[in-house]
């Protein structure tokens, strides 16, 4: 896993350099660095990858289980996000508006993510 993790260094590293040749300051690419590489250190652990150490660099990699409930996690936010948008289709129009507001949007696809990732946990631990 040691190989692991000091490729995923380079990778935080190289996406610390892009913020700030995009022109973030380099607290912000930092830190951004910093949040890259805490996310390699938590997938390994998280159960979202099936994790071979002998496999060096390459060693996450998905199964087939992994892939099964990330499929079914999406169809059911896919679904939900769907009826939500149909409901606020229909409160909308009915209140007599001529549209649903951006902002309500904003707030449907925030709950189609919340959906998205309650179902990806709970699957994972059944």
């Amino acid at each position: 896993m040691t190989r692991y993790y000091l490729s995923r260094v380079l990778v935080a590293l190289a996406f610390g350099a892009l913020w700030v040749v995009m022109g973030s300051s380099w607290l912000a690419a930092g830190l951004a660095a910093g949040a890259a590489f805490a996310l390699f250190v938590l997938a390994p652990r998280s159960g979202l990858y099936a994790v071979r150490p002998e496999l060096g660099v390459t060693a996450m990699a998905d199964d087939e289980r992994t892939r099964a409930i990330r499929d079914k996690a999406a169809r059911i936010a896919f679904v939900a996000t769907m009826l939500g948008l149909a409901g606020l289709e229909l409160y909308f129009r009915k209140s007599g508006a001529e549209a649903v507001p951006l902002r309500t949007l904003d707030f449907l696809l925030v709950f189609g993510v919340a959906v998205y990732w309650l179902f990806n946990i709970t699957l994972r631990r059944t």
